[in-house]
């Protein structure tokens, strides 16, 4: 009879242990990031354009940036293959979406910088074109999350 109640107080401890070491890394974690938003801004922008260039309109898992970040499509562009060198990645703001636009945008975009005013989460959808030869041209709209 004593083996059931071993086996119980087993399984009670390991679970107990289990969710102590959960939050002991959710709560210890430096650097970690916005549970919300993608873990790697950069891989998540070049894999939605890797697959939009087989024409397919793509939307990023939220993306967070925190004041002062900037965001350039020369770093996209470095991490992602076959966009024009001179035209590969520009930035716009999404209709509708206050996130980018109104007096005191939290991300201000021009055709090739993001700069984080404030923290925030956003999306981008991606969307790409070839005009001409075998190199994209894509587009990075900023939406609301």
């Amino acid at each position: 009879m004593k083996t059931p109640y071993a086996i119980l107080i087993a399984v009670v401890l390991g679970v107990l242990l289990s969710i102590f070491l959960v939050y002991e890394v959710r709560t210890s974690c430096t650097g970690c990031g916005d549970p919300y938003c993608a873990s790697n801004t950069i891989t998540e922008i070049s894999t939605r354009i890797q697959k939009a260039q087989s024409g397919i309109v793509l939307k990023t898992d939220p993306i967070c940036m925190y004041f002062g970040e900037i965001l350039t499509a020369d770093v996209v562009m470095s991490r992602t293959d076959n966009l024009d060198p001179i035209n590969g990645v520009t930035f716009s703001c999404g209709e509708n979406a206050a996130v980018c636009s109104g007096n005191s945008p939290v991300i201000s975009v021009s055709g090739q910088t993001l700069t984080a005013n404030r923290d925030a989460r956003f999306n981008v959808i991606v969307s790409c074109e070839k005009p001409t030869g075998d190199k994209y041209r894509c587009e990075l709209q900023i939406v609301n999350a």
